[in-house]
């Protein structure tokens, strides 16, 4: 089924409809995707209308604004054999091929000593299934290690950075790991003394205590590794600091000596926000934040040597009462560098932040389907992510019969719908069918 290319920069003005697309304005690409809507199949088991092949394209500053949630609530669950709250949280995805990534993540996740511990659990088929989880980080002497940062240098060399928090000084100060899979690590266990990373130029250092952001990011171009991280005694006056390493990014699996880096500069000056991720996509640098509320943050920065950003915007707010309190927020990035997925975010129910899951939300384009007697399906909360790239949508009729209205990721909500790319023939959809749109 051909989609009928739009065209012009003209909004089109509105209707006196309540709920049809069609009364609501939007502005219309003058550069449209072209492509088809084809149906690949039908499940009797939902009612839910399915389609694939919406995820983003890739990322520009104005395209972050259509957060779909994973109907996965949540994505990823603790293991449940111990005896301590399931609790597991600060999952961090990293690139593995075309549609795999490890996913790093921390907290209880079956155990019976309630002590952080880091665990990683693989997805081979682009989030739709996972494996096992598998332990990374044990304890050790400290009393929690966790907020794992992993990177993938190249075929050889992976670095995993995490806090530990030292049962002396109740401080929390980072460690960085060295593998050569994504699955081995030199140290293994908090508190080793060839995992302790030392910082240059901070005199406040020895005090610091960085609980919960500390981020690694590798600029391949210049083989340097950055650090982003906080001390939560000095967020009350400026979230993010900005530090590199002596050595060599390519360099730090072929050596087991303490790792070095040296204070470059404020990263982020703004107050109260703990930075969680900081991906390259598309050649901006995304720095993602939270602070243990109802909501999370970016901000967004042109690739450079500075390593600053500008003052961070709201991403996206909780969807319900299972995820109310997020603590942590992970960017999903694909194999080319250019397109952002989604995001992976720990969350929980309660305010002691001590039952969190891992959740998801997918940044995709908007697809409703608008019946001719002006029944909208896919506003709001009706739509729901399964993965980076397939949504569906709530229905309310065993068929109807209208067009599929296509929107980049700039779409917000029914108001403030953003561009309009690609609108389909008119074609008879049924409750548990699943179209595939090609771009």
């Amino acid at each position: 089924m051909t989609l009928w290319p739009v065209s012009g920069r003209t909004p089109l003005a509105p209707w006196p409809a309540v709920l049809s697309l069609l009364v609501l304005t939007h502005v219309v690409s003058a550069a449209p995707l072209t492509g088809t809507f084809t149906k690949v199949g039908h499940s009797s088991s939902t009612t839910k209308l399915q389609i694939n092949g919406v995820g983003s394209g890739p990322l520009e500053p104005a395209l972050i604004k259509n957060w779909v949630f994973d109907d996965r609530f949540p994505l990823i669950s603790p293991v449940q054999n111990g005896t301590c709250p399931e609790n597991i949280y600060n999952a961090n995805a990293v690139n593995n091929g075309l549609s795999c990534w490890n996913i790093f993540f921390g907290g209880w996740d079956g155990v019976s000593s309630c002590h952080d511990s880091i665990s990683v659990v693989v997805t081979e088929d682009n989030f739709t299934s996972f494996h096992p989880h598998f332990p990374q980080i044990a304890t050790g002497a400290e009393v929690h290690v966790n907020n794992p940062s992993g990177l993938k240098v190249n075929e050889t060399c992976w670095l995993l950075m995490y806090t530990q928090l030292q049962p002396d000084t109740s401080l929390n100060k980072p460690g960085l790991s060295r593998g050569t899979s994504g699955i081995d690590w030199f140290p293994s266990t908090g508190g080793d003394p060839a995992g302790w990373v030392k910082m240059a130029n901070d005199s406040a250092w020895a005090v610091a205590d960085v609980n919960g952001g500390n981020v690694i990011y590798f600029d391949n171009a210049t083989d340097v590794l950055h650090m982003y991280f906080i001390d939560f005694k000095r967020e009350g006056q400026h979230s993010v600091f900005h530090a590199t390493a002596t050595a060599p990014a390519s360099s730090m699996c072929n050596t087991q000596t303490v790792p070095q880096f040296e204070l470059r500069n404020i990263a982020l000056d703004e107050p109260m926000r703990v930075v969680n991720d900081v991906k390259l996509v598309n050649g901006y640098l995304l720095m993602g934040l939270h602070m243990n509320g109802p909501e999370v943050y970016y901000t967004i920065a042109d690739a450079g040597p500075d390593g600053t950003f500008p003052p961070s915007s709201t991403l996206f707010v909780h969807l319900g009462d299972a995820d109310k309190y997020i603590v942590s927020l992970g960017w999903v990035v694909d194999a080319t560098g250019n397109r952002l997925l989604g995001a992976l975010y720990g969350a929980g129910a309660v305010s002691a932040l001590d039952e969190n899951k891992v959740f998801a939300a997918w940044l995709q384009r908007r697809v409703l389907f608008v019946g001719t007697d002006s029944t909208v399906w896919g506003l709001g909360p009706a739509a729901r992510s399964l993965g980076p790239d397939v949504v569906t949508l709530d229905t309310n009729a065993p068929e109807l019969q209208g067009r599929f209205f296509v929107y980049d990721s700039d779409y917000v909500d029914a108001d403030h719908r953003g561009t309009l790319v690609a609108v389909s023939d008119v074609v008879t959809v049924a409750a548990g069918d699943i179209w595939e749109y090609s771009p």
